[in-house]
């Protein structure tokens, strides 16, 4: 099916809940509903218009504030870390998921997460031996 056509048709279905969005995972079953298609995971194509339609407009400035917080905790600890090599290739690595989830890329959802995992105890890491130096 064509993607922009699915991109559409994940769009519509945000315009009925703008603000607060439809429901986290609820989105693949609408789209299939509304349109008499068959149910599958990743009907909307685009991982991010996914987040905008589950969690609504509000749900994806507060995920984007977040991932943006813990990429900045990393950045701001890897000065003085001696993970700095490793604290710039693994928000690096977020950067280009976060592209890649873009264009229909949904089995490498597995690996954003595991990103974001690394980036909390990464950046966790860094703040500990900052204040260990103090």
């Amino acid at each position: 099916m064509d993607l922009d056509l699915l991109g559409m048709r994940a769009f519509t279905v945000f315009k009925e809940h703008p603000w607060t969005g439809y429901s986290l995972g609820g989105v693949d079953p609408v789209v299939a509903q509304k349109w008499g298609l068959v149910f599958r995971n990743g009907l909307s194509q685009c991982v991010w218009v996914e987040v905008l339609v589950a969690s609504g407009a509000l749900g994806l400035v507060f995920f984007a504030m977040w991932l943006i917080k813990l990429c900045t905790q990393l950045l701001r600890g890897r000065k003085k870390s001696q993970l700095c090599n490793e604290c710039t290739s693994v928000i690096w690595a977020f950067v280009f998921e976060c592209i890649i989830l873009g264009f229909n890329q949904n089995i490498l959802r597995i690996y954003f997460w595991i990103l974001v995992g690394m980036i909390g105890v990464m950046g966790r890491k860094c703040l500990i031996q900052q204040e260990e130096l103090r």
